[in-house]
């Protein structure tokens, strides 16, 4: 093998030695009448003899495994090895029994060193990908070994934590999972103590798989949480999950099995099946963004009206139900033994008929719905109207309601303003975005804002033609005492700076309860700026979040605002301004703001300005101000180089800098800014744990490898870190990925173990030039 030499000679003059090796079942003779030439039957009984070879040197076979693990071509070799090396575990375990001689001791120290080794070689991170790590490779040399200890000890990294009783997840992503592979990843995942949620992403699983996986939902552990999502999941590995789910060992209480395009109407009625027995646990079930027709409808209608289903909320979003199916879910709705609370049914191709069927239901004194969101389809005025009238039924105990996306016009918007005014509505959030109620409909809408049996507390009206009059309407009703309003949301409307001076008007108002507005892309230029920072400079502004990304604001407007956050009147926390018309001169006077002592923003977004590295210095200065309290900044695509980064990265070695999260993607960085970063990232002062630094396109390996360097070191906190676009090769990709799984080399074995390398837990995005 060493040689990749599949074919040999025996030289031996006697033929009947070489006619009994060719009878023998391991070879095969080739047609040579000169010479014997002989190759295996198979390679897998090369590749068993090479691991007997290698087994016989106990004391190397360690040493083998380090030099071999990395070769695909060695792979089979390093399991046949391990499976080898456990029966010698066991066949030491007899010795023992016996007699504890020197011999029998050397032995088990040298297996304890090849576990040990193992365990090294295995990610520390709660994610199995194809990152082309030795993952897979690790649990199925340890499942060969039959030692279910050793296992356990492979996979106790993932049961450490500060808190032992602390609920465990974890992931497998981007696999093809063979079946071969199947037993020992899921007896793996069997041996993760307090393991609560597992997630299945872009993953190929086969029956054999998905059987596995059926069994450890019914073993004796803490699972109550699964996700199986974008992995062609079909009716048949449906069956499986739904057998699950009859046991009354399984605990899952939270199922979501959405966007696999290939689950049908006969998986819903499995798991609808499912769901009537008594020992199903399942309380929410997400089968969104399937192909589901009419017929699931019927199926998850009839477990709903059994008296053993236990579902609270169901999620059956981006399918096929159309009305009938709705109506299905609708008659359910209405059974004494029916518990849902939420449901969704967004984009199901749903008419006014569907309207008609849920208002019925709504209206059902057995009906427990508090959540319904049926955004997306096409109710039109006529189905808004039906709902409306169930809002003023007593029995309907709905709180929150989506109904976007649905081609309401001012119509709607009245029926559900009368509804609204009932002292019987219940409604606190209604979603009413990307309509088309226009000004006309702002005014039904506010005129029930100001009833005192109003108690909407959210209200999203984004993308609904409104301009200054609508707004106008809106700010008379927040100005009213009974007005509960603490959300709204006005993005994507045709609002001038007039239409900001009457919500202004209503920000300093003692009633209005204001905490969040968002104003996004609109029409505002820097005067619409300061009327919003005159409201905020009021002792009666509640404001704690501002959005008006997408406006026209200038470097005068970030001054006005600039000049509000310094007051102590000022409660914003949160301030979004991307995308507008600021320069360094704007950056500064927002910079001079973060400084006060009164300024109590922790969350700033500039990004898609004009920005460069001057605006970068006086951001930095303001990060290592002792009063500035920002965590997160964003600061992406601007016009930021090389010397923005230093600052910065000055900044984040700073004591007094708090920042937590940093967004600085699409600017001109080069390897140089990558290596001021890293070097902020060493110090023991940084605090940050996510970065986002993609779409730099100057990029390349070297840089890579200063941030590689950074995740290396014991004092670096990142824990998510965003790297897409750029001039990073596989190569760098892989010294990238490398800092933070595996040691490279026999001798970094020590510093892995002391855990120096810092698990990067949530994200990755490295992505390649070639």
């Amino acid at each position: 093998m060493r040689k990749d030499q599949l074919l040999f000679e025996f030289r031996n003059d006697d033929e009947f030695v070489a006619e009994r090796m060719g009878d023998c079942g391991l070879f095969n003779q080739l047609e040579d009448k000169r010479q014997n030439i002989f190759c295996f039957l198979h390679l897998t009984i090369q590749e068993f003899l090479a691991a007997l070879h290698v087994v016989d040197d106990l004391d190397n076979v360690g040493s083998f495994l380090f030099e071999h693990i990395n070769n695909p071509r060695w792979h089979l070799v390093c399991q046949f090895v391990s499976g080898l090396i456990g029966d010698k575990m066991r066949e030491l375990e007899e010795k023992s029994r016996v007699s504890k001689s020197q011999e029998v001791l050397h032995e088990e120290r040298v297996i304890d060193g090849i576990c040990k080794r193992f365990q090294d070689w295995f990610p520390k991170r709660r994610t199995i990908d194809s990152s082309g790590d030795n993952t897979l490779l690790v649990i199925k040399c340890v499942h060969e070994m039959q030692e279910v200890r050793v296992m356990e000890f492979t996979a106790s990294f993932a049961c450490e934590d500060d808190d032992s009783k602390k609920p465990k997840e974890f992931c497998l992503e981007n696999l093809g999972i063979a079946p071969v592979e199947s037993t020992a990843l899921f007896q793996f995942l069997s041996c993760i103590k307090n393991l609560n949620k597992l997630r299945i992403f872009y993953c190929r699983m086969e029956h054999f798989a998905f059987r596995k996986l059926s069994q450890l939902l019914i073993k004796d552990n803490e699972l109550t949480e699964l996700a199986i999502k974008c992995s062609y999941m079909t009716y048949q590995h449906a069956k499986h999950i739904a057998d699950a789910l009859r046991s009354e060992n399984c605990k899952l209480t939270k199922l979501d099995i959405s966007r696999n395009v290939l689950l049908t109407d006969e998986s819903t009625k499995y798991l609808s099946d499912a769901l009537q027995s008594n020992d199903c646990q399942l309380t929410k079930l997400n089968m969104a963004y399937n192909t589901l027709k009419h017929e699931s409808g019927k199926y998850l209608s009839d477990a709903l009206k059994s008296e053993d289903c236990k579902l609270t909320e169901l999620w059956i979003n981006n399918n096929e139900l159309a009305d009938e199916g709705v109506k299905y879910l609708s008659d359910a709705l209405k059974s004494n033994n029916c518990k849902l609370t939420k449901l969704g049914i967004a984009y199901n191709k749903l008419t006014h008929e569907s309207g008609k069927y849920l208002s019925d239901a709504l209206k059902s004194d057995n009906c427990k719905l508090t959540e319904l969101w049926i955004n997306n389809n096409e109710l039109t005025d006529e189905g808004a109207k039906y709902l409306s009238d169930a809002l003023k039924s007593n029995n309907c105990k709905l709180t929150k309601l989506g109904i976007a996306y649905n081609k309401l016009t001012r119509e709607g918007a009245k029926f559900l303003s009368d509804a609204l005014k009932s002292d019987n509505c219940k409604l606190i959030e209604l979603w009413i975005n990307n309509n088309e109620l226009t000004d006309e409909g702002a005014k039904y809408l506010s005129d029930a804002l100001k009833s005192d049996n109003c108690k909407l507390t959210n209200l999203p009206i984004n993308y609904n033609k409104l301009t200054d009059e609508g707004a106008k309407y809106l700010s008379d009703a927040l100005k009213s005492e009974n007005c509960e309003l603490t959300e709204l949301g006005i993005n994507d409307n045709k609002l001038t700076n007039e239409g900001a001076k009457y919500l202004s008007d209503a920000l300093k108002s003692d009633n209005c309860k204001l905490t969040k507005l968002w104003i996004s892309n609109n029409e505002l230029t820097h005067e619409g700026a300061k009327y919003l920072s005159d409201s905020l400079k009021s002792r009666d502004c509640k404001l704690t979040e501002l959005g008006i990304n997408n406006n026209k604001s200038t470097d005068q407007g970030a001054k006005y605002l600039s000049d509000a956050l310094k007051s102590g009147n000022c409660q914003l926390t949160e301030l979004w301004m991307s995308n507008n018309q600021l320069t360094d001169k704007g950056v500064k006077y927002l910079s001079d703001a973060l400084k006060s002592s009164n300024c109590k923003v922790t969350e700033l977004n500039i990004g898609s300005n004009e920005l460069t590295g001057e605006g970068a210095k006086y951001l930095s200065d303001a990060l290592t101000s002792d009063n500035c309290k920002l965590t997160e900044l964003n600061i992406g695509s601007n016009k930021l180089s090389d010397d923005g980064a230093k600052y910065l990265s000055d900044a984040l070695t700073s004591d007094n800098c708090n920042l937590t999260v940093l967004w600085i993607s699409n600017n001109k960085l080069t390897d140089e800014g990558a290596k001021y970063l890293s070097d902020a990232l060493k110090s023991e002062n940084c605090k940050l744990t996510e970065v986002v630094i993609g779409n730099n396109v100057e990029l390349t390996n070297e840089g890579v490898k200063y941030l590689s360097d950074a995740l290396k070191n014991e004092k670096c906190s990142l824990t998510d870190l965003w790297i897409g676009r750029n001039k990073i090769s596989i190569e760098g990709m892989s010294d990238e990925k490398n800092a933070s799984r595996q040691p490279e080399s026999d001798e970094n074995v020590g510093l892995w173990e002391e855990n120096f390398c810092k698990q990067m837990t949530n994200h990755w995005d490295l992505q390649c030039s070639n």
